[in-house]
């Protein structure tokens, strides 16, 4: 996997996925200067992380900084934007995703875990994830963060957002609008920041033979827990055989402590599990072991794409 700027555009199952800049009011990414960026691959080739910071050289000037991570069947990005010169984000779209073609579904992944599939949908607090089947059997899901609350935080502030999903003749587009301040509303003169993933891959019937794997039950935890993810890195560091990790809900958690912030912010571990997922299986790779995460069955079942990427180890081939 070679390291490349951060472009947008991702083939996978035969479609072309492009996920648009992001907007600041009338302003766009793609009139933005480019004032540095720095790559680093991974020794042993499975994947790259890149950041790249840019100016948006109208209105009041905006910084825009992008840090991303890819590796097979992902991409994790984290955006971070702020107003210059003492100005405020009035309004700011984030990252809208298009396909071209060859989409046979499209989904959204409720609070409550299920999913449902539409062919259009619309809303204002952001959805967990948009899910998608491909006509060749991959599937997709785009994730909002683990930090939830930061997606849905917009009316605390006085902000408005929104967000809308289409798919016709196999085309499919999704947008949304993080935060929007009426004009009787002054926005804060503060810096946002969301992250979100995309995964992809095809679900296969059955999860990997790992011969004298270590399986683990991990019913009721949250892998944003500081604890629980000290837990398994311990795990990873010292164990002489694979992991299966099993039973894991990857659902919406408010524990006070997840978060580090001393109050209750809904929040996922889905982010928390990938990194886990591709740091665990390059820490154990050397050893001839690996690592695997499986899912709930109900979580399988309404999130394919993602069940399908943790549970199957990540090969340093691929």
């Amino acid at each position: 996997m070679t390291p490349e700027p951060f472009n947008g555009e991702i083939v996978a199952g035969g479609a072309s996925f492009r996920l648009g800049g992001v907007r600041l009011g009338m302003f766009d990414e793609s009139s933005a200067l480019e004032v540095k960026q720095r790559f680093h691959e991974l020794a042993d080739g499975t994947g790259f992380s890149g950041r790249i910071e840019k100016t948006v050289p109208f209105g009041c000037e905006y910084a825009v900084v992008r840090t991303y991570e890819r590796f097979p069947g992902v991409l994790r990005v984290a955006l971070d934007v702020r107003a210059l010169h003492g100005g405020a984000v009035t309004e700011c779209m984030l990252d809208p995703l298009e396909i071209s073609g060859g989409v046979v579904r499209a989904g959204i992944l409720r609070d409550d875990g299920a999913t449902d599939w539409f062919d259009r949908a619309a809303g204002d607090a952001m959805p967990r994830a948009v899910e998608l089947e491909l006509a060749d059997g991959t599937f997709a899901e785009l994730q909002t963060g683990d930090d939830l609350w930061r997606h849905r935080s917009a009316a605390a502030s006085g902000a408005s957002s929104a967000w809308e999903m289409t798919l016709d003749g196999g085309k499919f587009a999704f947008s949304r609008t993080m935060v929007k301040f009426p004009a009787d509303v002054p926005p804060p003169s503060r810096p946002w920041r969301w992250e979100y993933a995309l995964v992809w891959a095809r679900p296969g019937n059955a999860a990997a033979v790992m011969t004298g794997a270590e399986t683990v039950d991990c019913a009721g935890m949250c892998f944003a827990a500081p604890p629980v993810r000290r837990k398994f890195r311990d795990m990873v560091r010292r164990t002489n055989c694979s992991l299966r990790l099993v039973n894991v809900a990857a659902g919406i958690c408010s524990e006070a402590g997840h978060t580090g912030r001393g109050r209750e912010l809904a929040h996922q571990d889905a982010g928390e599990l990938l990194a886990l997922f591709a740091w665990g299986n390059r820490m154990l790779a050397p050893r001839g072991l690996a690592l695997a995460v499986e899912l709930t069955a109900p979580a399988v079942q309404a999130r394919p794409a993602f069940a399908a990427r943790l549970r199957q180890p990540l090969d340093i081939k691929e």
